[in-house]
C-alpha cells in the first residue's frame, strides 16, 4: 500500500500521478510540464498514520519501500485497538509507540504525534518523537479554564 501510495503521489518519472493544469494539484503553477512536474515531486511529503497493533506490526515493511517520509501516531486509535480507549499513556500504548520510533529511527523517517498536555509532549520528544502537535486553541481555553476554576474553588 506504502509503494502504491507513493506511486498515486507523485509525478512520472518518479510515480503515476495523473496531472491538470493550474490547479491546486498543480500548486497552481503554470510553464513547462516537466520542470513543475519535477518541483512538485522535489517538495512532495508523503505521511502515513500508524493507529492499530497491524500499523505497529506492518510498519517495518512500510518503511522499507522509501516512498513514506513521515510517520503520525494516532494514540486514540492505538489505544482503542489495544482495548484501552483513550488510554493513550497505557503501557500498551507506550510500548507500542517506543516500537514504532525504533523503526522509524532506524531508517532516519521522522514519526510524531498529538500530545495533550505539555509533560506529554516532554515524554514523547524524550522517547525520540521527532514532531509534536499540541491540542487546537479550544482545547488550550477549555484546560486553562479548567486548571483556573480548580485552583479558584480551592480558595
Amino acid at each position: 500500500e506504502a509503494v502504491a501510495l507513493g506511486q498515486a503521489a507523485l509525478y512520472p518519472p518518479r510515480g503515476q500521478r495523473g496531472s491538470t493544469a493550474q490547479s491546486a494539484a498543480q500548486d497552481y503553477r503554470i510553464g513547462a510540464g516537466d520542470v513543475m512536474t519535477a518541483a512538485i515531486n522535489e517538495h512532495m511529503l508523503l505521511a502515513v498514520q500508524v493507529e492499530s497493533r497491524a500499523g505497529v506490526d506492518g510498519l517495518e515493511a512500510v518503511l522499507a519501500t522509501g516512498a513514506v517520509d513521515f510517520i503520525e501516531v494516532g494514540r486514540g486509535d492505538l489505544s482503542t485497538d489495544f482495548g484501552v480507549p483513550l488510554q493513550t499513556r497505557h503501557p500498551l500504548v507506550l510500548e507500542a509507540i517506543d516500537k514504532v520510533i525504533a523503526r522509524c529511527t532506524a531508517v532516519g523517517v521522522p514519526c510524531g504525534t498529538l500530545c495533550a498536555t505539555v509533560e506529554d509532549a516532554s515524554d514523547m520528544l524524550a522517547r525520540g518523537m521527532r514532531s509534536v502537535v499540541f491540542p487546537n486553541e479550544r482545547a488550550v481555553l477549555l484546560n486553562a479554564y479548567r486548571d483556573a476554576f480548580t485552583a479558584l474553588r480551592s480558595l
